[in-house]
């Protein structure tokens, strides 16, 4: 592995990013599919952390490697381009990993009750009373 910079004004860059992408498949004999996850930002450090724990056995599931970009925005998913069954499978499975996180998102956002050390519950929000008072 190595790291490339490359400096310039936005074309220049996006061309030789497109060129370089393009070098480096040829000679890997892979090429990378990105999807967006707008979910990663809203996760809690923990949380962020295990998505990407999970994303190595994510990737082995799915023949391919997987990981977040610097930006943290986007998932790249790199894999062979002789077979390319690994995309297909990816993406389903990736929907199946990113619903899980989306509901663990909904949970954390649902507000907490507060637990009541009774035995017999939370006390009532209301009362009446029915009858005559001897």
């Amino acid at each position: 592995g190595g790291l490339i910079y490359v400096r310039g004004d936005r074309e220049g860059v996006a061309e030789a990013e497109e060129k370089m992408r393009a070098f480096i498949d040829a000679k890997e004999g892979k090429y990378s599919v990105f999807l967006d996850v707008p979910f990663y930002q809203k996760l809690d450090p923990e949380k962020a952390q295990h998505f990407e724990n999970d994303l190595p056995a994510f990737g082995a599931a799915c023949g391919m490697e997987a990981w977040m970009s610097e930006d943290k925005l986007r998932l790249e998913m790199r894999g062979p381009a002789a077979n390319k069954n690994w995309e297909t499978k990816a993406r389903t499975e990736f929907k199946q990993l990113s619903g899980w996180y989306l509901q663990q998102l909904k949970e954390a956002s649902k507000p907490k009750a507060p637990k009541e050390d009774d035995p017999w519950g939370p006390a009532p929000e209301a009362e009446f009373e029915l009858g005559h008072k001897w």
